[in-house]
């Protein structure tokens, strides 16, 4: 077996003159992981996002704005077996 890396982005959509955010996962075409999707969809914080998705064994790689200061991408990686 080797170790391969599997990467996803989470963005993050800050809503103007509010705390709410929306968080939306992008896998790729994988679809082994629609239980951590559906999970990190829920929260409200970024931190809450990301620090759920260290606690599953992804590492934050980058953090990217998309030209505004109210989406960020976050380009996380996982070491998996297969």
């Amino acid at each position: 077996m080797s170790l391969q890396e599997k990467y996803c982005i989470i963005k993050t959509i800050k809503h103007a003159f509010s705390s709410k955010v929306d968080i939306t996962v992008d896998f790729g075409m994988e679809i082994n992981f629609s239980k951590e999707f559906e999970t990190v969809e829920k929260f409200t914080s970024v931190v809450d996002a990301l620090n759920y998705m260290s606690a599953q064994g992804w590492e934050l790689v980058n953090s990217i704005s998309s030209g505004t200061i109210l989406e960020l991408h976050h380009i996380m990686k996982k070491r998996s077996t297969e």
